[in-house]
């Protein structure tokens, strides 16, 4: 990421959520839920600022946006304050964060979550809790999620999920 933002422009606002979501999704195709996370952002997410955070807002808010477009939010059981401008960490149904603003829960068991996990969670450095049991899953298990190093609880049970659990001593 670019250590200095330019948040005064359109254009440097636009150069910012590049520029932070970049190492996420690299390309990002038309039509995808990765598309609609940016569009949303873009356009009217407006008050989210990178030079607010060094763009961490703007790559966690991303993810959370490409989670909701992918696994059909409009549709879940509770998706109260999902994206809106309300801050991810405190207002977004079933999203918790540590002491320095970061992703740490997704808790959305029993939610009519329907669609695949995204690859994207795996960019979420201090995710360690995943519930997300009885839901509408499917697909395999990204395997990105196995490279986060504060993964302590996972769980995925009664959805149609292919791929490997790891299972510590």
């Amino acid at each position: 990421m670019p250590t200095a933002y330019d948040c005064l422009s359109p254009a440097g606002r636009l150069r910012d959520l590049i520029a932070a979501i970049e190492a996420v999704s690299p390309t990002i195709e038309d039509g995808t839920a990765q598309d609609q996370a940016f569009e949303w952002l873009f356009n009217e997410d407006i008050t989210t600022n990178a030079c607010d955070d060094n763009g961490l807002a703007f790559k966690e808010r991303f993810i959370l946006a490409t989670y909701y477009f992918n696994d059909d939010g409009d549709n879940w059981t509770n998706n109260s304050g999902w994206l809106t401008a309300a801050a991810h960490c405190t207002n977004w149904y079933g999203i918790k964060c540590d002491g320095n603003g970061m992703v740490e829960k997704i808790q959305h068991n029993e939610n009519n979550v329907d669609g695949s996990i995204p690859s994207e969670f795996g960019a979420l450095d201090s995710l360690s809790v995943i519930k997300l049991f009885d839901n509408k899953l499917t697909g395999s298990i990204p395997v990105e999620l196995y490279s986060l190093a504060s993964l302590s609880f996972l769980d995925l049970e009664t959805n149609t999920l292919t791929g490997k659990f790891i299972r510590s001593a």
